[in-house]
């Protein structure tokens, strides 16, 4: 499933990466947020993506396996030790 996000809010280990990625290492624990929002309104910038007026969502309808392909945001949404369920 090389490039695939099955589901819906996945989450995983780092288990490789290229040189020019410097926020997550390999060993990482990270998680995929199941929408995206535009990043620059007042609910992105403010937390608050699920209020954004521009959200777009990963899986659904279009994608009927709830499936779709991998945007390279899992990096943004690193689990920190304090979360119980990241203890990889």
């Amino acid at each position: 499933m090389a490039g695939i996000i099955p589901g819906h809010e996945p989450s995983g280990v780092v288990y490789a990466g290229d040189d020019g990625v410097t926020n997550v290492r390999v060993g990482d624990c990270v998680a995929v947020y199941h929408s995206r929002s535009c990043g620059h309104c007042q609910e992105s910038c403010g937390g608050d993506l699920m209020w954004c007026a521009d959200r777009r969502g990963y899986g659904g309808p279009l994608h009927p396996n709830c499936s779709s392909p991998t945007p390279g945001i899992a990096c943004h949404y690193q689990m920190t030790p304090r979360t119980p369920w990241a203890r990889c």
